[in-house]
């Protein structure tokens, strides 16, 4: 009789403890403030041109896995996301148009997502991608960058995930760096 006791008791204990912490969990979630269409379109001309800057409200943050490939060669890469409840009902893809960052917005939510930023000089060619380690954004900052390939190449070809972004012909150098976000 003793042993049900206690299996009860484990297993009570158990729920009891399963109730808690879901409950701790929904108390660290950060809901983010609602913002307006106009607002992300003013934060996201400050992000393509590399400003530091406070954002109106906070901004949670995602990072994604990407990948870079140059003539065939996979380079890990990342995307961010900088999210916000939105006040409209817009659905946006969130796709390339050849600038670091564009408009991406699912209904619930409106933000920016960060693509790949190209220099060229005719000698070497330099490609620039974002990451954060941040959970949550008030102001944008960028760390200084980390080179994570070096390479030299002839009719370069590249892709960003899936999507061809730029081909060039003739030889290059190539540079390619990860930028932190900061808040």
């Amino acid at each position: 009789m003793k042993s049900i006791e206690l299996v009860l008791a484990l297993v009570l204990s158990a729920i009891i403890a399963g109730y808690i912490i879901s409950y701790l969990i929904s108390l660290n979630r950060v809901e983010p403030k609602e913002i307006t269409f106009h607002a992300v379109e003013e934060i996201l001309v400050n992000l393509n041109n590399f400003k530091e800057f406070s954002l109106p409200s906070r901004a949670l943050v995602e990072v994604k896995p990407a990948t870079l490939v140059l003539n065939g060669i996979e380079v890990n890469a990342s995307q961010v996301l900088l999210m916000w409840k939105s006040e409209e009902n817009v659905v946006l893809q969130g796709a390339y148009k050849g600038e670091a960052w564009s408009l991406w917005a699912n209904n619930s939510y409106i933000g920016v997502i960060s693509w790949i930023a190209i220099q060229d000089n005719g000698v070497e060619l330099k490609i620039v991608f974002f990451t954060s380690s941040e959970k949550e954004l008030k102001h944008i900052s960028y760390s200084s960058s980390k080179v994570v390939f070096r390479g030299a190449f002839r009719n370069l070809r590249v892709s960003f995930n899936g999507i061809k972004v730029c081909e060039v012909e003739g030889f290059r150098k190539v540079l390619v760096e990860e930028i932190s976000i900061k808040g």
